[in-house]
């Protein structure tokens, strides 16, 4: 039997640490974990800690079976018992209503990277989806790893917003969102290299192409197309007038010609006239 079998069979810690490349590919189709053989050193520490807390999990489960054993009155024959009396409602919005452990999952939180915050979203929620978490506590093991500016605009929300996954991500990028050019020039120069797998490159691309229009107030086809008409013109003249175009901020190709037009005019009533 294969060293991926056997863990399969009979899972230790032992036998998690042996497994190779090809090991942990056949265990984590076993449990449904998703990785592809192009997987990175990251990605390959994240199912090492979720196959730990699957085999912890399991451990936690064999508990020993409780016996009922039925009241024994103490009470005098034809006696009548007292009233029962219900116990008090423990009912909470702890993240143990939802089946979730944050002390066993907080290892496996994603640390927060201030130089790349649209792409750690991106992984903190590939990871969420992955090990199954419950929305409602994303925010909460979020909150644990923040630092820096995005701490300071956690503590900011009140308590409901904090509670809002989608509220607090907005406010943090928002804290950490750059010029229209700055995301302009991420997503025009960004490039496939040897440390990330195609999709990953596709899937950065149309994030920072998302990032650019949002920072550009894109939101129809018409302002995209003007956008688009706008960085392709700026690309194929000289650096003199695509430094002009970029101090007046025009958002529509029309009005940044507008005085070339007048320019024009001068010119042919200066050779008519």
């Amino acid at each position: 039997m294969s060293l991926a079998g056997e863990f399969i069979q009979s899972p230790t810690y032992e036998l998690l640490s042996r497994c190779t490349k090809d090991n942990l590919l056949q265990i984590a189709e076993n449990y449904t974990i998703e990785l592809t053989s192009e997987y990175k050193t990251e990605e390959r520490n994240f199912v090492l800690k979720k196959l730990e807390l699957e085999l912890s999990t399991r451990k936690d489960a064999i508990v020993p079976a409780v016996v009922s054993v039925p009241p024994v009155s103490l009470l005098p024959p034809g006696s009548v018992s007292p009233p029962h009396v219900s116990p008090v409602d423990q009912t909470s919005s702890d993240p143990g209503d939802y089946g979730f452990d944050v002390s066993r999952n907080i290892s496996l939180v994603p640390p927060f990277n201030e130089r790349e915050v649209e792409k750690y979203f991106s992984h903190f929620e590939r990871v969420a989806i992955t090990l199954k978490w419950p929305t409602a506590v994303w925010s909460l093991s979020l909150q644990c790893v923040l630092s820096g500016k995005a701490q300071e605009v956690y503590s900011a929300l009140t308590v409901e917003q904090s509670s809002d996954y989608s509220t607090v991500k907005t406010a943090i990028l928002n804290a950490y969102e750059l010029v229209p050019e700055a995301y302009n020039q991420k997503f025009s120069r960004l490039s496939k290299n040897d440390r990330i797998t195609y999709v990953e490159f596709a899937h950065e691309k149309e994030n920072l192409f998302d990032r650019w229009c949002t920072s550009e107030h894109v939101t129809s086809r018409e302002q995209l197309r003007e956008l688009v008409l706008l960085e392709e013109f700026k690309n194929c003249v000289p650096d003199a007038v695509a430094t002009y175009q970029h101090d007046r901020q025009v958002t529509m190709l029309a009005q940044l010609l507008e005085p070339f037009q007048s320019q024009r005019m001068a010119l042919l009533c200066e050779t008519f006239l």
